[in-house]
């Protein structure tokens, strides 16, 4: 009977860790998909923008886990040297196995070629990365 009990505990302890261990990397917690620059009637606007004009950079994020997944997205804007022109964040929760749309404004001022880098963790205190980020590169004229 001893045997049985310490095969049952032993059982039950791998299954406790196997339960326990995440499924998916941190980076595959959450998806993002559908990164575009839109007008503020969604249009698409590709990869040329105008002095003066308002954007939106606009992704849909996807949880891919069975639990609720709290989140910060932050969009930041820099130009072709590397200067950070802007910075946003937005805190919300998606819920297991459910997609999200997010979009940040931003205003083109200057003449020159931006990236926008769109990152999504964790929270701002933890940093922990939910995906890899997505960057997409646009002319300002």
């Amino acid at each position: 009977m001893a045997g049985t009990a310490a095969a049952v505990a032993a059982a039950l302890a791998l299954a406790v860790l196997a339960y326990a261990a995440p499924a998916l990397a941190d980076t595959d917690a959450v998806r993002i998909s559908s990164a575009a620059l839109v007008d503020a009637s969604r249009t698409p606007i590709h990869d040329h923008v105008t002095i003066g004009q308002t954007l939106q950079v606009s992704v849909d994020l996807e949880n891919t886990q069975n639990r609720g997944q709290p989140f910060v997205y932050i969009l930041q804007i820099r130009d072709e040297s590397g200067r950070v022109s802007s910075i946003g964040t937005i805190a919300a929760e998606l819920a297991p196995f459910k997609s999200f749309n997010v979009a940040q404004s931003w205003d083109a001022e200057e003449a020159g070629v931006y990236t926008a880098e769109i990152y999504v963790w964790e929270s701002l205190a933890d940093a922990v990365a939910l995906s890899e980020p997505v960057l997409l590169e646009f002319t300002v004229s």
